[in-house]
């Protein structure tokens, strides 16, 4: 049952990652100094930068398969807690059986004892006749 569980806590990652991609990204830097090579830029003081995902059909099938893994993940989530609470009552089921066998030999080794203390009594009664 944990590694379902853990399997619904991935497929929530994956939902999470993949919705990720339309947060808007911001970078702020500076390039400060002396600029040489390729590419030639200016020096600058402050740059920023934002990026988003704004329109991408991949990315809807990619949220899509995510949200089907969420489902399978807890729908096996459901599938292994049905299967522990079937196997609890099997076995209660089973031990309750094993409990009954188990006071009737008590019952049939008290009725054989006490056969035999009646036979002994009886062989007794015999021999001092």
């Amino acid at each position: 049952m944990k590694l379902a569980q853990s399997d619904v806590l991935k497929a929530k990652g994956a939902i999470q990652q993949v919705e990720d991609a339309y947060i808007p990204n911001l970078s702020i830097g500076s390039m400060v100094g002396y600029s040489y090579g390729f590419p030639t830029g200016q020096p600058s003081i402050a740059s920023a930068q934002m990026q988003s995902l704004v329109l991408s059909f991949p990315q809807r099938q990619y949220m899509k398969s995510a949200r089907a893994g969420l489902k399978a993940a807890e729908l096996a989530l459901k599938e292994a807690r049905e299967q522990v609470a079937l196997n609890a009552s099997t076995d209660y089921v089973e031990l309750d059986t094993v409990t009954v066998e188990l006071d009737a030999a008590r019952q049939q080794e008290n009725y054989a004892g006490r056969v035999v203390e009646i036979e002994q009594q009886r062989t007794e009664a015999e021999w001092t006749r």
